[in-house]
């Protein structure tokens, strides 16, 4: 689940919502982190191991602070499934996300990823070696391959080409 707020003609991210198989669920909002709805025999490591990782349930993440003690990034993973990259931008409060492995994400996944992860789901014409246009169920925006928050290269969307498309979530 996605929520957003609307600031002129934009409409910025401010909340994700995922939920685990387990039904562990993770919001991520301008307050920070929140997990909840485990079961109760299920293990939950709310607390941070010495190397950053906080584990609830079947979900396991990270948070990465920037010099000015804002939020960076959150890396989360799913136990045999998907792994994603949130980015905070705390002066504007507002969230993007990118997908970095689909693994266990099924064709009954719904909402904003179930666009993405879909056979077939989005096309990408690409132009030049860096200049692409992808296709989201008639849905078209520009794209550019470029490193996506010091990770990997990707064929990367501008957020704000995006929320007209995320709005119908």
């Amino acid at each position: 689940r996605v929520d957003s707020r609307r600031q002129g003609r934009t409409r910025f991210m401010t909340r994700l919502t995922i939920m685990s198989p387990l039904g562990a669920t993770m919001t991520i909002d301008e307050r920070g982190v929140h997990v909840e709805g485990l079961p109760g025999w299920a293990e939950a490591l709310k607390e941070p191991t010495e190397s950053g990782i906080i584990e609830y349930g079947d979900i396991k993440y990270t948070e990465q602070w920037s010099e000015d003690g804002a939020r960076d990034k959150i890396t989360l993973e799913i136990k045999n499934g998907p792994h994603f990259l949130i980015k905070e931008k705390a002066f504007r409060e507002t969230i993007s996300f990118g997908i970095q492995s689909a693994q266990g994400l099924s064709d009954k996944t719904r909402g904003v990823l179930g666009q993405f992860v879909h056979n077939n789901a989005y096309t990408i014409k690409q132009h030049s070696e860096t200049e692409a246009t992808v296709n989201i169920d008639g849905f078209e925006v520009s794209a550019r391959w470029e490193e996506f928050h010091r990770n990997s290269e990707c064929w990367t969307i501008e957020e704000d080409q995006l929320l007209d498309f995320f709005s119908q979530f």
